[in-house]
């Protein structure tokens, strides 16, 4: 209903729930702007004092509207940029939009501690064992001579306890040093490889585990021993033979499983991850301010974030100025919690990018444009 129409002939209106709602915001607008420390006038008190009255007679005139309504508009303008929406909004916020966002983090906390963990405990055990891996093989291949030296027509005799004969030069203590270094060096990487294979969902076949030796016991009785022959040199030689397929089988399974975790799954968690630090701190801005009007759903800005989040995990460590190194995970946040920004770069980015092309291919003049010849 307008103030024209209700203003025809000077006649009394009924009050109805328009009017219901311009009241309960301009008392809602009152206490706010009365508590920044505004003062409420004579003309804007009477005005209030009469719609009250009306309110309760149920009957309105247009003087009494028009106060209203005039009313509400210097409320609105002081209370800028709180609105008397936001204000009902915050009345009934409670702990609903902070629950909904600790929904989401504690959903993508629970996503990016375990597989960080398992990515950063794979990464670490497969350098280790590659390092485990070439001193076992260094200790196999010195065995493996002094064995054949043993087996060669006219090597010493220092007859040793084993009953073998040793080349020239080479003692027992040596042999047997060998040898524990070498039994050493099969159970450290055999146990890191067991740990790692679980860790790829065991994806990869372990040889020593075939189904009818228990991989326990097949292990240990290869390697717990105190014989110092020949033929257990021999054996350690080749459970060693068994293990390294197995081994470098695992790294390269880490290296292709864990690498796609690293550029396409870790960067889009890191960047909802961001994106949801962006909402839950607008949110808590937004009711410090009192601008909050109820609206939880960022599904736009989350997907943005999440493509930002997926292109950045091709890159690798990037140097940004003063020769900072910043990794693709912080970077995803970074992206996440400020996609405007991101999108905003790549926006500059490509523009320089067709400048540099045009420049590159020579760009045509533009329909009826002169061509200046050059000095």
């Amino acid at each position: 209903m307008s103030l024209k129409a209700a203003s025809i002939g000077g006649r009394i209106m009924q009050w109805d729930d328009f009017w219901d709602r311009i009241l309960a915001d301009v008392e809602l607008l009152l206490v706010h702007v009365v508590g920044r420390g505004y003062r409420l006038d004579a003309e804007s008190g009477t005005a209030l004092m009469a719609a009250r009255e009306a309110r309760r007679e149920s009957t309105l005139t247009p003087e009494t509207g028009t106060g209203l309504v005039n009313l509400y508009g210097t409320l609105s303008e002081q209370a800028k940029p709180v609105t008397a929406e936001s204000l009902r909004s915050l009345t009934h916020a409670g702990g609903g939009p902070v629950r909904y966002y600790r929904h989401y983090v504690s959903v993508l906390t629970a996503l990016i501690v375990p597989i960080s963990l398992a990515t950063f405990i794979s990464f670490g055990l497969t350098g280790l064992m590659k390092k485990d891996l070439d001193s076992a093989n260094s200790l196999a291949l010195s065995l493996q001579g002094e064995l054949l030296r043993q087996a060669e027509p006219g090597a010493a005799s220092a007859a040793p306890p084993s009953g073998t004969e040793l080349p020239a030069g080479v003692t027992q203590s040596v042999v047997d040093e060998q040898l524990q270094q070498l039994t050493t060096e099969l159970r450290v990487i055999y146990n890191r490889a067991v740990v790692v294979r679980g860790l790829t969902l065991f994806l990869t076949h372990d040889p020593l585990n075939d189904g009818t030796v228990s991989k326990q016991d097949k292990f240990q009785s290869m390697v717990d021993t105190t014989d110092r022959s020949r033929n257990i040199a021999t054996a350690k030689i080749r459970l060693l033979g068994e293990v390294a397929p197995f081994t470098e089988e695992l790294i390269d399974t880490v290296s292709i499983m864990y690498g796609a975790v690293n550029a396409c799954v870790l960067p889009i968690l890191y960047a909802w991850l961001g994106a949801c630090a962006f909402l839950l701190r607008r949110f808590s801005r937004e009711l410090e301010d009192g601008t909050f009007t109820g609206g939880i759903s960022s599904t736009g800005r989350v997907v943005t974030a999440g493509i930002g989040g997926m292109v950045i995990g091709f890159f690798n460590n990037l140097v940004i100025g003063g020769g900072v190194s910043i990794s693709p995970f912080a970077l995803a946040f970074l992206i996440g919690y400020a996609v405007d920004m991101f999108y905003g770069l790549l926006e500059t980015v490509i523009a320089g990018f067709a400048g540099t092309l045009g420049q590159q291919f020579g760009n045509k003049p533009a329909p009826g444009a002169k061509v200046v010849p050059s000095a």
